[in-house]
């Protein structure tokens, strides 16, 4: 294996363990709202975070001070960090298509773990100055093995979400690096997410998902993320679970038979591990089995030649998923009452997922959060990937565990009645757009409304809705699972 080090930083144990908080969402954040003088209209909302019942940490400005101060910056910038380089093989030839660059902090109990790293530089104001530090660091190990200019050889390197916008127009690194993007951050900041991804599709860079398979959320990230190559956990790999091997091969399959994208498994140990490898359906493969310095030949035209024509859909924004659907469907009409029950056919149907349904309503005002709706999404919440609530008057969470997000009186959105659930197999989209009623009872009121299982429709509504939901709008509490249960009415 080959190893950079630069000397250790003597200020690594010192200050306060500000990317634990911040990695474990251990911090409160308050919405207010930002108005224009004159009018008194919204402008916009202010994110005030803090850390409860910390005396350090629970004025706002000292909570962002120490996130600033983290030696992870430290780390970066002088070098104190080690990169280990190992290979990536085609599963069937064997063949060399690549190298995997991983970073940790050595003998550093805070930043030891690669993800760790990523995670702190993440968290850093100054994230894109730090992963181009990373990014020069990995492609300098890789080098010191003769990697040519020339060759088909990628580095598949991890990247935080947050430096995507300081990724340098550079041909050459464009057709060598691999951005990996982990799952599980995904799910905590979906909107950050899918814009750098479309950010870096629009500019020809190949994305990677990693730490696929770690949790049966994770698996429901693919059609948002719709990455080049699928990395699968580790733990996917050596799990004695076969039922949780065989949901992950069922879920991996049917994205890659969608989208052409290739499956990574990562630590391969043994050579009885590559016959599980094969089993899961890999492409390519990693782990310490794969000597770096051996001789081995490359992968005719590499990675871009296994991705053969495949063509990523760029991540379209729409302003409303009712007037995105619209464009292909035409509407039906149904009176509230029915929607209602429509609603919570599909809600039942993706608690039936467990853990692997993503969940995405907008219910137009708060006002329609009746007690019997908080309970059905107090259930999902417990057992769903992702679930995300929308609506005018939506300032507070409405569920623990659930993102949330308060809607302009001026959206689009308010006007419309939207529910999609998307799991790794399946996908469904409720949109129904207001009549307007007055002077009806509530459950007559009139709605046109479309329910397609077009999955490219449901990802691109999921996309529309989450990109209201900014990483401010979420609850700090950890989301519980627990066991499936029966759907209350």
């Amino acid at each position: 294996m080959t190893h950079l080090h630069a000397a250790p930083s003597p200020d690594l144990a010192e200050g306060p363990d500000v990317a634990d908080v911040v990695r474990s969402g251990a911090f409160s954040t308050r919405v207010q709202p930002v108005v224009e003088c004159e009018s008194g209209r919204l402008v916009g909302y202010e994110a005030v975070q803090r850390v409860e019942g910390d005396s350090t940490l629970s004025d706002p400005i000292a909570l962002t001070e120490a996130v600033a101060a983290h030696p992870a910056a430290d780390v970066v910038r002088s070098g104190a960090f080690s990169t280990r380089v190992q290979p990536v093989v085609e599963c069937e030839s064997g063949r060399l298509v690549g190298y995997e660059a991983v970073q940790r902090v050595e003998g550093d109990s805070t930043l030891s773990d690669p993800i760790a790293l990523t995670e702190a530089v993440a968290a850093h104001p100054a994230a894109g100055e730090l992963d181009t530090a990373r990014r020069r660091h990995a492609m300098e190990a890789v080098a010191a093995l003769g990697f040519g200019h020339s060759d088909y050889t990628r580095v598949f390197l991890d990247a935080c979400a947050e430096s995507f916008e300081t990724l340098p127009d550079d041909d050459w690194l464009r057709e060598r690096l691999v951005l990996q993007l982990d799952s599980l951050r995904v799910l905590t900041h979906p909107a950050t997410s899918l814009r750098v991804a479309e950010q870096a599709r629009r500019h020809g860079w190949t994305v990677a998902l990693r730490a696929v398979g770690a949790t049966p959320a994770t698996l429901a990230t693919l059609p948002l993320l719709d990455p080049e190559v699928v990395r699968l956990d580790a733990s996917v790999l050596h799990s004695r679970d076969l039922r949780h091997q065989a949901d992950v091969l069922h879920a991996v399959r049917a994205h890659t038979a969608a989208t052409g994208s290739l499956v990574l498994a990562e630590g391969v140990t043994t050579p009885a591990d590559e016959g599980t490898v094969r089993m899961l359906g890999a492409h390519l493969a990693a782990g310490p089995l794969y000597d770096p310095h051996g001789e081995r030949a490359g992968a005719r035209g590499g990675l871009t030649a296994m991705l053969g024509g495949r063509a990523a859909a760029l991540l379209e924004t729409h302003d409303s998923p009712y007037t995105l659907v619209t464009r292909k469907h035409s509407p039906r009409m149904a009176d509230k009452r029915f929607l209602v029950e429509l609603s919570k056919t599909l809600e039942a149907q993706a608690l039936d997922a467990d853990g692997a349904a993503i969940v995405l309503s907008s219910f137009q005002d708060v006002r329609h959060l009746t007690p019997s709706t908080i309970g059905r999404y107090e259930q999902l919440s417990r057992t769903g990937s992702l679930v995300a609530m929308l609506g005018t008057g939506v300032d507070t969470p409405p569920v623990a565990g659930a993102r949330h997000a308060p809607l302009d009186p001026a959206d689009p959105l308010q006007r419309e009645w939207t529910l999609v659930v998307i799991t790794p197999t399946w996908a469904t989209l409720l949109t129904a757009h207001d009549f307007g009623d007055t002077g009806r009872p509530e459950g007559d009121r009139r709605f046109n409304f479309v329910l397609t299982h077009d999955r490219d429709l449901a990802v691109a509504a999921s996309r529309s809705l989450l990109s209201r939901v900014w990483e401010g709008h979420q609850d700090p509490r950890p989301r519980r699972v627990g066991r499936r249960r029966r759907m209350v009415s």
